[in-house]
């Protein structure tokens, strides 16, 4: 099948950590910004024998298959320890610049082949299994475009007062449902395939604001 110029674009940008929302703000892209997110259910640890399986399938080009992830924070005999573990074990996620009917039906072959993935998820149809743009957003906007990982905010927090000082938290604010503090986490709240779940991400918390903090 004939590639149209600069059909895979949008993924080689991807790969090297281009921002999805940068290109939709983007006229001169119009066919580069056309890229969906698909969630499919694969065997809980192999996560990574599922994504090979995929991106054999496909022209490894067109699908970019990656594993949401979260920093965790912790201390440990007064050191801070950082580790990363999935955001949704026995899930993995493509990001593709495939047409839609294309990426469903061919991933079947996918799916009867390998192991490891097990089913596409879906809105209830078949051909209704693209990740709607507002469940995506949040994902989009918190998510280090490199290592697909939810990196660990810093917060301030005195009483009822809260303010994120630095990372992917700041300014998505409103998405937090509560702190907790003796864990070093931020619970958030978005919506994924109609439905709310809630996640647990890094918060490293500080005792003093930052002389030179600038709250926008």
């Amino acid at each position: 099948m004939g590639r149209r110029k600069g059909e895979a674009l949008s993924l080689e940008k991807f790969k090297r950590g281009g921002s999805v929302n940068t290109l939709v703000n983007d006229p001169s892209c119009e066919f580069e910004c056309q890229t969906r997110w698909y969630v499919l259910f694969v065997t809980t640890g192999r996560e990574n024998a599922a994504s090979r399986d995929v991106s054999e399938t496909f022209d490894e080009n067109r699908v970019k298959p990656f594993t949401p992830s979260i920093e965790t924070v912790f201390k440990r005999a007064g050191f801070v320890n950082r580790q990363n573990k999935l955001m949704f074990p026995g899930y993995l996620f493509v990001e593709t610049d495939i047409t839609n009917k294309e990426f469903v039906e061919t991933i079947q072959q996918c799916i009867r082949s390998s192991k490891h993935v097990m089913k596409l998820l879906d809105y209830g149809d078949r051909y209704d299994a693209a990740l709607k743009d507002n469940e995506r957003g949040i994902l989009d906007r918190l998510l280090n475009k490199t290592t697909y990982r939810i990196e660990a905010s810093t917060v301030f927090k005195e009483g009822d007062e809260v303010i994120v000082i630095d990372g992917p938290l700041k300014g998505c604010e409103s998405k937090i449902k509560r702190f907790n503090h003796h864990k070093s986490v931020a619970v958030i709240e978005f919506e994924i395939f109609g439905e709310l779940r809630e996640v647990s991400v890094g918060a490293e918390f500080v005792k003093k604001m930052p002389i030179n903090f600038i709250s926008l």
